[in-house]
């Protein structure tokens, strides 16, 4: 699938990447289903509650985060390397919050990643 990369957003970020403003961090997909439903969700509120502006790229694709759709559209498996890219107040707290959701594999207290508690 195209992305419009025409599109207003795009060009923004990808416009100040070289600057210093535009924050990135490199993360992995170890989740044994890929980045599904559940793990997105928490994404997208991580993004939506910070109030800066975040993109995804997974190759070629690249989506803003702020909506579950667009990351479905990514279809990133297990093993994937994604890139995070945050722009704004906050940006670096947002990158350390996915990171972080990233690196435990999306535990959340007292639960796995499957909803099971521990």
């Amino acid at each position: 699938m195209d992305f419009d990369t025409t599109s207003d957003f795009y060009q923004k970020v990808l416009q100040r990447m070289g600057s210093d403003t535009v924050l990135s961090r490199q993360v992995t997909v170890n989740l044994a289903e890929g980045l599904h439903v559940r793990p997105i969700a928490m994404i997208v509120d991580v993004v939506n509650d910070a109030g800066c502006t975040v993109l995804i790229r997974f190759g070629e694709k690249q989506v803003e985060a702020n909506s579950q759709l667009n990351l479905m559209l990514l279809a990133a498996p297990q093993g994937s390397e994604l890139e995070l890219l945050a722009d704004g107040d906050g940006a670096e707290q947002v990158l350390d919050h996915l990171e972080n959701l990233f690196l435990t594999n999306f535990e959340v207290e007292g639960t796995t990643e499957s909803g099971q508690v521990f």
